[in-house]
């Protein structure tokens, strides 16, 4: 039976040369159409049953509810001014991409918390707060703060172990202050900028989001379309990496990077 078909194979291929010619051009055709329709998806949660309640759950999460941090850039430079000023810049620049992004995380509305900030302190700590700026002149101002953080923090290691990194940044917002007053009183001159740089950090606190050597910040970008969809979010990345790439030419004394979900994933495949 195999020797009979395997012939009548050989003979069609040798006395039917055209029919075959034409028989195989039709096929080849008909399977470059359907290739042209094959398409590759990166979303895994496209293996899950869709009549399940828990996966309608999920995609119905997903689609209501973009996740907001799956984007984070990163700006690092020796100059806390040169960060927060590549950050300033990050945001204008990305908030632009109104296609692909929602919103961005870099930086809290100073004039949001100068409107509300005290709504947002517990009692007790309101109560230190107005005896800390009841005199704003210099020398009261640092002497109401010397008294609070000793009897605050003085003798009490779980005061300090709760409160460690609120206590490093009002150390280090309290050192940038002593910079400016020595550096006003070897030079004679002020420098406006670092002063109310000073000022802001030991009022309201630094705004951005800082590293707390403050050598380092970063901002979190929400990005639309499904973080589980690759193909997109290839797209998305190329466009950002595009914005940012024009940023690193105008800040050359800061390195601007990227993580988080998308760039990770990117750097996996």
């Amino acid at each position: 039976m195999r020797e009979r078909i395997l012939g009548w194979f050989v003979y069609i291929a040798l006395n039917r040369r055209k029919t075959v010619l034409v028989t195989c051009t039709i096929i080849t055709l008909i399977a470059m159409v359907l290739a042209s329709t094959i398409t590759m998806n990166f979303k895994w949660d496209t293996l899950l049953p869709e009549t399940m309640p828990v996966v309608k759950e999920y995609k119905r999460v997903f689609n209501e509810y973009p996740i907001g941090f799956n984007y984070i850039i990163t700006v690092k430079s020796e100059s806390t001014a040169e960060i927060e000023t590549a950050i300033d810049a990050i945001i204008d620049k990305v908030e632009e991409l109104k296609d692909t992004v929602i919103t961005t995380y870099g930086r809290m509305e100073v004039d949001f918390m100068i409107e509300h900030g005290l709504r947002t302190i517990k009692p007790k700590d309101l109560k230190r707060t107005a005896k800390i700026f009841s005199d704003p002149a210099l020398v009261p101002y640092l002497t109401h703060l010397n008294d609070d953080l000793e009897r605050e923090f003085s003798g009490s290691d779980e005061n300090i172990k709760n409160q460690e990194r609120d206590l490093v940044r009002n150390i280090l917002a309290l050192e940038e202050l002593v910079k400016v007053i020595d550096g006003a009183s070897d030079t004679g001159k002020i420098d406006e900028a670092q002063l109310l740089r000073a000022v802001r950090d030991n009022t309201l606190g630094n705004p951005y989001y800082l590293s707390l050597d403050k050598k380092m910040g970063i901002v979190m970008v929400a990005v639309f379309g499904d973080v589980m969809d690759w193909n997109s979010m290839v797209e998305t990345d190329r466009i950002i990496n595009s914005a940012l790439t024009q940023l690193k030419e105008k800040f050359t004394e800061v390195n601007i990077g990227t993580t988080g979900w998308i760039p990770l994933g990117r750097d996996e495949m």
